[in-house]
């Protein structure tokens, strides 16, 4: 019998509280060994411009059921009302191979990529970090700021985006959830200027936030890129924080921006001070002054998928929501 899961029953299941404390056991399980992680394997798409396939496996020792993300992203589909990431997860059991549940991908997406910025954040973040900074007014932007939210005591949150009507939309749809200090700002170094936390999230391929820009003691999670020939921050950033990732080997052939750090000769492999689940393992140290600039850069990995969809589908099963089908 095969479970089918829309977003709706991904939503009812999946609450970010949770997807915190799921993507904090994936990114651990990523940096032992054990698990099984392909690089993310894309393909250009002829149907719309800069849009790719991408296929994402994965198996996690301690988890019932394994598969695979499959997903098409077409990053003009904001101007149409659709949400860029289109995608579905497929899972089999351990047993005998058996498909058993097909969940809405893009909606468990949307969380963990969140989620797993707020991880990284509890790690690397100043402990008294109040100031929100938000590249972006898309899915990730809304849900980066229910995040980071639950890890950091965030009293005022600053907006950017390209287009000031849909950041000042966002602005509104937060103003209505929390009681926060939101200013959309005018520009992106306006947005940054003295923020404890900077969330980049947008579609860009160039550079919209700069070195300079960064206060000393500031956290970046580095999230919107997650393609080689895709760069949203500065390369000189790279070389200038701590950078840990969410798993070395996808960072380094997905990772955009650190490529082109590398390329330009600002710094190397070696450099990069490791992955975030050897920081929540005790294996690596995080944060080592007040005054050090941290990131994290995240392209995105199976194990976070796994985790969270092979706990929408024993949630479903508890309170018999979806659709089951034969098989």
């Amino acid at each position: 019998m095969l479970k089918i899961l829309p977003g709706a029953v991904v939503r009812e299941t999946l609450d970010m509280t949770m997807a915190i404390e799921l993507v904090r056991k994936a990114m651990i399980a990523t940096s032992r060994p054990g698990s099984v992680q392909p690089t993310r394997w894309m393909v250009d798409l002829p149907t719309a411009d800069h849009a790719v396939l991408g296929l994402m496996p994965g198996l996690l020792p301690d988890e019932p059921l394994f598969g695979a993300k499959v997903t098409a992203v077409y990053p003009e589909n904001h101007q149409i009302g659709l949400a860029s990431h289109q995608s579905l997860i497929l899972l089999f059991d351990k047993a005998h191979g058996v498909p058993t549940a097909l969940i809405d991908g893009a909606e468990i997406t949307g969380t963990r990529t969140a989620a797993a910025s707020a991880v990284a954040t509890d790690q690397l973040a100043r402990a008294d970090a109040s100031i929100l900074a938000v590249l972006g007014y898309g899915v990730q932007a809304e849900r980066h700021i229910e995040a980071i939210m639950q890890v950091r005591p965030i009293r005022s949150l600053r907006l950017w985006g390209r287009k000031k009507d849909r950041a000042e939309h966002l602005a509104d749809r937060i103003a209505r959830r929390w009681s926060l200090d939101i200013e959309v700002a005018p520009d992106a170094k306006s947005a940054v200027d003295g923020a404890h936390i900077v969330c980049t999230v947008t579609a860009a391929r160039e550079p919209i936030l700069l070195a300079d820009w960064v206060s000393p003691g500031a956290h970046v999670n580095i999230v919107g890129s997650s393609s080689a020939d895709a760069i949203e921050v500065d390369p000189l950033l790279l070389a200038r924080a701590r950078l840990f990732v969410d798993a070395m080997p996808a960072a380094m052939s997905l990772g955009g921006d650190i490529i082109a750090a590398i390329d330009r000769g600002l710094f190397c492999r070696d450099d990069i001070a490791g992955e975030i689940g050897a920081v929540l393992d005790g294996r690596e140290l995080g944060r080592r002054s007040e005054d050090e600039i941290t990131a994290y850069k995240s392209v995105g990995i199976p194990a976070q998928d796994i985790v969270c969809a092979n706990h929408v589908v024993a949630e479903a099963r508890q309170r018999e929501l979806g659709e089951t089908v034969q098989w």
